[in-house]
C-alpha cells in the first residue's frame, strides 16, 4: 500500500509532455485522501505523511494526532517532531498503548511547544525521570494511566498549567506524590487504583477540583471522603468500590 503512495507522488518527476507536473495527490479531493488514509496502518500513515507533501495538510490538520495502539518508535516521534515543532498547529497527540515509546521519545515531543493535550496511557517504557521532558510544555491535559511512574516523577508536573490529570492504575503513586500536585490548577483528577489514604488528602484539599476519582483507593475512610466534600468544590466524586456520587 505504502509503495503506491510513493509511486503516485513520484509522478511529479515525469516530464510534463507525459504527465502533469502537479502531483497526483494534489489533484485528489480531501475526502478521498482521508478515506485512503483510513485504510492504512498507523505506522504506514506516519511514513506516507512524512514523504508526501500534499498529504501533510490533512494529517493532524485539525490539531489532533491519533497514533494509539501502534508500533510507533522513538525515531518515528523524532520525525513527527521535526515536522511539527515550528508549525504551531499540533495541539493534541494520542499515544495510548504505544509500548515502544521511551524517555527518548518524550524528549522529541518536548520540541512541539504547541502541545496542550497528551495521552501516554499504557506507555510503560516511560520511567526513571522521563516526565522531565514535558516540564516546559503548555499541557492542560495529561493521561498517564498504567504508566510506571513514581511519586518523585510527579515533581516534573508541578509547574504545568494542567487542569486534567489521569493517573489511574499508576501503582507506585502514594500519598507522598500528591504534594507535587498541590499547586496545580486541576479541576479533574483520576487517582483510581493508586495507593492513596486519608494522610494524602490535605494536598488535594488545596486544588480547585470539581471531579475526582478515587475508585478502589480502599485506604480512604468515610472520614476522609467527608473531609474532601467539605474542602473541595466537587460536583462528581468516584468513591472506593461504591457508586459515583453527584454532589
Amino acid at each position: 500500500m505504502f509503495s503506491l503512495f510513493l509511486q503516485l507522488d513520484n509522478t511529479k518527476n515525469i516530464p510534463s509532455t507525459h504527465y502533469s507536473t502537479e502531483s497526483a495527490f494534489k489533484k485528489m479531493p480531501d475526502s478521498l485522501m482521508s478515506k485512503i488514509q483510513n485504510c492504512l496502518q498507523t505506522k504506514e500513515t506516519v511514513k506516507a505523511h512524512l514523504v508526501c507533501h500534499f498529504w501533510q495538510h490533512l494529517w493532524g490538520s485539525d490539531g489532533n494526532l491519533n497514533l494509539s495502539n501502534s508500533k510507533l518508535t522513538d525515531d518515528d516521534l523524532e520525525r513527527i517532531a521535526t515536522e511539527y515543532k515550528n508549525s504551531g498547529k499540533l495541539k493534541s497527540i494520542n499515544l495510548q498503548n504505544c509500548r515502544y515509546i521511551t524517555n527518548a521519545g518524550l524528549a522529541h515531543l518536548a520540541k512541539i511547544t504547541s502541545l496542550t493535550r497528551l495521552n501516554l496511557e499504557g506507555c510503560n517504557r516511560i520511567r526513571n525521570d522521563g516526565l522531565r521532558h514535558l516540564a516546559h510544555l503548555p499541557l492542560t491535559e495529561l493521561i498517564l494511566n498504567k504508566c510506571k511512574i513514581t511519586d518523585d516523577d510527579l515533581k516534573h508536573l508541578a509547574r504545568l498549567p494542567l487542569t486534567t490529570l489521569h493517573l489511574k492504575n499508576c501503582l507506585s503513586i502514594t500519598d507522598d506524590g500528591l504534594k507535587h500536585l498541590a499547586r496545580l490548577p486541576l479541576t479533574m483528577l483520576d487517582l483510581s487504583l493508586c495507593f492513596i489514604s486519608d494522610a494524602g488528602l490535605s494536598y488535594l484539599a488545596q486544588l480547585p477540583l470539581t471531579r475526582l476519582s478515587l475508585y478502589t483507593c480502599d485506604c480512604i475512610t468515610d472520614t476522609g471522603f467527608k473531609y474532601l466534600a467539605q474542602q473541595l468544590p466537587l460536583t462528581k466524586l468516584d468513591r472506593s468500590r461504591r457508586a459515583t456520587i453527584q454532589l
